[in-house]
Order: structure tokens, then sequence, then C-alpha cells
């Protein structure tokens, strides 16, 4: 199942730290700090995000993808830009990656944005490689590449 949530319903899960450390964990981000994660968590409940968690039919989270709407700096449309996707390690050989996609996309169109940025900071070459193939294969194209360098 589906389910759109408000922040607040999301981060209220008792998986929600669990979520951010697998989400710490697997990506390019900082090594995992519990600060940096409740720091993160509150910006999330007071942020302009939309959330869609993947449930399994007794309830267990299965992953969970946030975006937000905000004009594109460019061009005069409305753009929904991913905040995170993350699914469980057990469910990623389901179709639950390409549900939350695909209900990001719905979600996103009602909302009036006219298009979907979704990213990957995976620092895993191959999941990363698979994602975007994925992303590519409904019809995402690649439109941006970012590089990082850390400064502290």
């Amino acid at each position: 199942m589906i389910k759109r949530e408000t922040a607040i319903e999301a981060i209220s899960r008792p998986e929600a730290i669990e979520i951010a450390k697998g989400m710490f964990e697997a990506s390019y981000m900082r090594p995992y700090e519990e600060e940096q994660v409740t720091s993160m968590l509150a910006r999330l409940i007071t942020g302009p995000g939309h959330f869609i968690t993947a449930l399994s039919s007794d309830g267990k989270v299965q992953g969970i993808a946030s975006f937000y709407i905000g004009p594109d700096n460019f061009m005069q449309y409305q753009v929904a830009y991913e905040h995170f996707v993350y699914v469980f390690p057990e469910y990623r050989k389901s179709t639950v990656l390409l549900r939350l996609i695909k209900e990001m996309e719905k979600w996103a169109k009602e909302l009036g944005a006219a298009e979907l940025m979704i990213g990957s900071a995976n620092k895993d070459a191959q999941q990363a490689e698979a994602y975007g193939n994925m992303l590519q294969k409904i019809g995402f194209s690649n439109a941006v590449k970012s590089y990082r360098k850390q400064l502290v």
C-alpha cells in the first residue's frame, strides 16, 4: 500500500531514525551522527515537504519518499524536487521503489508541478547506475550532473 502522509506522520513513525541512518550510510552524506539526523528530521517537519510511505499488508514500512514543490530557477513553472527516496534493503528487489516514484510523480502533477527532478547520492556505483537506468526506463532523462568537494 502507498500512503500519502504529512511530515509529522512520516517523521513520527518509529522507523524514522532507522530510515535516516540508512540514508546516511548508503549515501555520500557525512558519516551518521544522531545529532545531524535529529536536526534533519526537525527541518523536514517544518519544511515544505510531501511524504509518501510504502507499507506492507501488516503495516511495516518498506520505504519512504519526500519531495517539495518550488519554482525552477530558469523557467517559468513549478518543479517537484525530490528530498529523498529510501527503501529498506530487504525490499530493494521488489516494486517498492517504482511505486514510490510513480506516486511522487502523480502527486506532484496534482500539485501543479510541470517537472519532477530526482537525484541520487548513493555511494555504491552499481546501485546508483541501476537506479539511473530504472529512472530512464520510466521516462526520466539525465539532466544534471553534480559534483562535490568536502570543505570541512
